[in-house]
């Protein structure tokens, strides 16, 4: 948010939200759940919290508080909400790029186009869900728009077969 703020407006915002964690940015912890250096995806019970999941939360700081503020003026840290410890970006078990390129390709989506399908949806939402965890926000967005589109869908003069409904409401 913070730098969003500021590479959008030039704007060092340093109200509690933009100063204090991103909690809609949420991670696994990579210490509490360790991934695979080859598979850089959480298990299946973390991705979908089936036992406890401890997360880690970003904050950004300022790299030097007297200078005039830039794009790469600052550093994030990430803190695990229960076992304290704290990662720089590149000790979160994954690239953060992966990040980005999800973000980018969800905020393409259309979930009103008439291309789009439940299975294209459901593609990208488990590519997030296994890469970044419940609680980050680009998950919250793909189970949100995977409602739209069920909402439409029943909206639609398209009659959905039993089957289809138990397997929808299943997967939301």
């Amino acid at each position: 948010r913070r730098a969003h703020l500021y590479k959008t407006r030039l704007l060092v915002c340093s109200c509690p939200r933009c100063s204090g964690p991103d909690l809609s940015r949420q991670l696994p912890c990579p210490h509490c759940h360790p991934r695979d250096p080859k598979e850089p995806t959480v298990p299946e019970d973390v991705a979908f919290e089936r036992k406890p999941v401890h997360y880690v939360v970003c904050t950004l700081k300022p790299k030097d508080e007297d200078c005039p503020p830039s794009p790469d003026a600052f550093t994030a840290s990430w803190t695990c909400q229960i076992c304290a410890r704290s990662f720089p970006d590149t000790k979160l078990g994954f690239d953060l790029d992966m990040e980005r390129q999800l973000q980018d390709r969800v905020i393409a989506l259309d979930p009103s186009s008439k291309g789009m399908d439940w299975d294209e949806l459901m593609q990208w939402f488990m590519a997030c869900l296994h890469t970044l965890g419940r609680r980050h926000w680009l998950v919250v967005k793909m189970n949100t728009m995977m409602s739209e589109l069920l909402q439409s869908t029943l909206r639609s003069s398209k009659q959905l077969t039993d089957d289809e409904k138990d397997r929808y409401s299943d997967e939301l």
